[in-house]
């Protein structure tokens, strides 16, 4: 794999992570957020999975897509789902100690 294909391979995914944000959002105002995020999260797994049996650069591509728009859901509705029902100052402690990758790096950090 060359450089810019790596580089067309991260950028696809962040691309269609920040592209899919509000329409992932207007699907779980829609369908309900139990439901979005079940399918969201199902396929996301299904494509991060199925990352380590292709072999062609166009279908890792296609794949780095699907993460990026799937998982685009996923963020915001967990958070909702976690904070459901709190008051609005209190409503983000729940994202805030997530076993999340930000969660995590932000505790980890040296202060």
């Amino acid at each position: 794999m060359t450089d810019n294909q790596y580089a067309n391979l991260l950028s696809a995914f962040f691309w269609a992570y920040a592209l899919f944000q509000l329409p992932a959002g207007r699907l779980g105002d829609r369908y309900g957020a139990r439901l979005v995020l079940s399918a969201y999260l199902f396929l996301w797994s299904l494509r991060t999975g199925l990352m380590g049996a292709v072999s062609g650069f166009a279908a890792l591509l296609a794949l780095r897509l699907g993460c990026g728009l799937f998982e685009a859901g996923a963020y915001p509705w967990r958070t909702g789902l976690s904070a459901g029902g709190r008051h609005p100052t209190s409503a983000a402690r729940p994202a805030r100690s997530s076993p999340s990758a930000g969660g995590s790096a932000a505790r980890s950090r040296p202060c």
